[in-house]
């Protein structure tokens, strides 16, 4: 039987980007093995394209999307300046909703 770390890695070989060992839980590995995780740029076009997009730290009824090209949360809130704002962590791991 393969370990984690052994699927993790050949995922990642795939295309996959690597989950940090201390967020594992069952929705996120789910997340993890269903589909490839885009950078910021790649997930702001795929919100100009009229799709909503979701993060792998995000709950599962987390999601962003854009109107009038200004980025909003599932609830309405405006959420531009904190998708823009530099923080490493959300560089990667979107995918569409």
């Amino acid at each position: 039987m393969k370990t984690f770390k052994q699927i993790a890695n050949e995922l990642k070989e795939k295309g996959f980007q690597p989950l940090p060992d201390n967020c594992i839980d069952g929705h996120e590995f789910e997340e993890y093995l269903r589909k490839p995780f885009m950078t910021r740029l790649e997930a702001l076009e795929a919100m100009k394209q009229g799709h909503k997009i979701t993060h792998r730290y995000f709950s599962p009824d987390e999601y962003l999307y854009m109107v009038d090209e200004n980025i909003k949360s599932e609830e309405g809130y405006d959420f531009d300046d904190w998708f823009e704002d530099g923080t490493e962590w959300k560089e990667n791991g979107w995918s569409i909703y």
